[in-house]
């Protein structure tokens, strides 16, 4: 099983309240659609969290960039939403 995005995209733990209350339904990077931010939480374990992540710049210079938001398990993103591409 190939992880959704390297480890070294990983970024900080998201908080989840701020998430729900500020960018369910909402434009821009870190806007969420309620579905997509549903099915994520749905997946969660005892010990997953959700972080944001990443792509490094030259993925963005080179028009493969993405970000978004990983749902970790053991240090591996196993799923996730990407919010932003390019």
């Amino acid at each position: 099983m190939n992880d959704f995005v390297p480890s070294e995209w990983l970024l900080d733990c998201v908080d989840m309240q701020e998430i729900e209350s500020t960018w369910i339904g909402k434009p821009g990077p870190h806007g969420i659609s309620r579905e997509g931010w549903d099915k994520l939480k749905a997946q969660m374990e005892d010990g997953d969290v959700i972080r944001s992540f990443e792509s490094p710049q030259d993925f963005w210079l080179h028009s493969a960039g993405r970000m978004g938001y990983a749902l970790v398990r053991s240090g591996r993103a196993i799923d996730g939403i990407v919010t932003l591409m390019n």
